[in-house]
């Protein structure tokens, strides 16, 4: 088992935090005008990845750290 770190958990769920605040740009949107922009597409599937990459550290940071070691693959770590 090894140790928690809290700050990276903390550090991890910050980012999720500010990037769920960035995502309501797009909010305002029609679908046509989403659609539309593909530069705004693009942000949003990079936000959106850096959202399911930070959710990944900390789930696997928690599993190793109860001593159940790491998943393997980014959906086993959400099961």
């Amino acid at each position: 088992m090894g140790p928690l770190d809290r700050e990276i958990v903390r550090r991890r769920l910050a980012g999720i935090a500010e990037n769920l605040e960035r995502l309501g740009a797009i909010v305002s949107l029609t679908l046509e005008q989403y659609r539309g922009d593909w530069l705004c597409r693009k942000a949003t599937e990079r936000v959106l990845q850096e959202i399911v990459e930070s959710a990944v550290d900390v789930n696997q940071h928690l599993m190793v750290a109860s001593g159940a070691g790491p998943a393997p693959d980014y959906r086993q770590s959400f099961l």
